[in-house]
């Protein structure tokens, strides 16, 4: 069993391979492995590109011997590949649908993972620096909110409790 199968065939769901799919996976290789892994990995994926991938075997042998952590993140690399081109194709949800199930992951989770993969590009295209590229701070930026207005103000110096703007003086039990 080689390296790189599921990308291969998440790259050929829908029946070609595009430049920026290829290159959604050199960005992923280079952010995670030396340059050199990097290229061996490429490398193996261009040759994996023209053979046949029988998924079945594989996900089975990664479901079994790779934590729960690692298959999300093998995952969520797949539904990058496949939102690469600009758009989610039926076949390459399908496709990315299908291996999550056979890798024992939830529904919720990929629906997850497809969410956070939309506003990872969303990010990318905006500009939004390096949390895009490498994929942290998966949330929407938003502004900073105003404080939380509780009433209490000080502190008090005799108690160290806190007292309130009116009356300055320890406020006793919290209510």
């Amino acid at each position: 069993m080689r390296a790189g199968q599921h990308p291969a065939a998440t790259m050929k769901a829908d029946g070609r391979v595009l430049k920026s799919e290829l290159e959604e996976v050199k960005r992923y290789l280079l952010a995670h492995h030396s340059p050199e892994r990097a290229g061996w990995a490429l490398s193996v994926l261009r040759e994996l590109l023209d053979k046949e991938i029988n998924l079945g075997p594989v996900c089975e042998q990664i479901r079994w011997n790779m934590p729960h952590a690692g298959r999300l993140e093998l995952l969520s690399l797949l539904v990058r590949i496949s939102m690469a081109d600009g758009a989610f194709h039926g076949a390459e949800r399908n496709l990315t649908f299908r291996i999550a199930r056979m890798l024992g992951v939830s529904a919720a989770d990929y629906v997850s993972i497809c969410a956070a993969a939309t506003q990872y590009f969303r990010n990318r295209e905006e500009g939004a620096g390096e949390d895009a590229e490498t994929g942290a701070g998966l949330g929407p930026r938003r502004p900073a909110r105003p404080p939380i207005r509780t009433g209490l103000t000080k502190f008090s110096k005799s108690s160290g409790r806190p007292t309130t703007a009116r009356s300055r003086r320890p406020t006793g039990r919290w209510r």
